[in-house]
């Protein structure tokens, strides 16, 4: 009778160590998720500041006809390297010469 009772204490032991384990498994979980969810929360962030200060940039309907001439982008690409560039032409089609094919837009 003593063993049984032994072999059940053993088995609750077990029983409680694996739901104090699973519980701190689920708060790591949720810790590191919402640890996740704000980083996320602040490239967005970040994402539409830069989004803000690009559309500030004034750029010039010549200089993306031009970009566009030259490099065989498309109009959306030639703007938003123009924007990226400060509105400078020549250091936009500096930067899209020295891009590599793989990376080019």
């Amino acid at each position: 009778m003593a063993k049984e009772k032994e072999k059940q204490a053993g088995d609750l032991d077990k029983v409680t160590d694996y739901h104090e384990e699973r519980e701190m498994n689920t708060s790591k979980v949720e810790e590191a998720m919402s640890i996740l969810v704000a980083e996320e929360k602040k490239d967005k962030e970040a994402a539409a500041v830069r989004e803000r200060q690009l559309a500030a940039v004034k750029v010039n309907a010549e200089d993306i006809a031009l970009i566009v001439q030259e490099m065989e982008v498309d109009v959306q690409t030639a703007e938003r390297k123009l924007r990226e560039h400060d509105g400078d032409v020549v250091v936009t089609l500096q930067a899209l010469v020295n891009t590599p094919a793989s990376t080019a837009p």
